[in-house]
């Protein structure tokens, strides 16, 4: 069993939910280009960042584990609609302001800030709907 009492399977769908919606957000049907745009990116940076991208992709996954279980304490039980309101909370009182406050402090754009902003408000909504139900 994992902390909190949570269950295994509720938050391996969480963040396998997490994972697809993050192949969907970047990929060219919804925000690849203007991601990379905005970011800079070169062909070259591109191909790099292809070759880390399944270091990446495995540390993510590990997080969104772990964001899971802490997600899962909060909202198991509830109806979806309910687990969903408590990750948007999440997200606007603890994820946003923290990742805003980085922002200004980095040479990083505010578009590619908004696109991961987004990307993250998203599936916490998710997350916690999931959760809700299964966690």
């Amino acid at each position: 069993m994992l902390p909190f009492g949570v269950s295994p399977v509720g938050v391996l769908l969480a963040a396998v939910a997490t994972f697809v919606i993050g192949m969907i957000w970047y990929s060219p049907i919804l925000f690849a280009k203007p991601w990379v745009a905005l970011n800079g990116y070169t062909p070259d940076k591109l191909a790099d960042m292809r070759k880390g991208a399944p270091r990446a992709y495995g540390v993510s996954f590990l997080a969104y584990l772990v964001l899971g279980v802490g997600i899962a304490a909060i909202v198991r039980g509830g109806a979806p609609l309910a687990g969903m309101w408590t990750g948007i909370q999440l997200w606007t009182f603890i994820v946003m302001p923290v990742s805003l406050t980085a922002l200004v402090f980095s040479d990083k754009r505010f578009g590619a800030w908004l696109i991961d902003a987004m990307y993250q408000f998203v599936y916490f909504a998710a997350m916690g709907a999931i959760l809700s139900r299964w966690g």
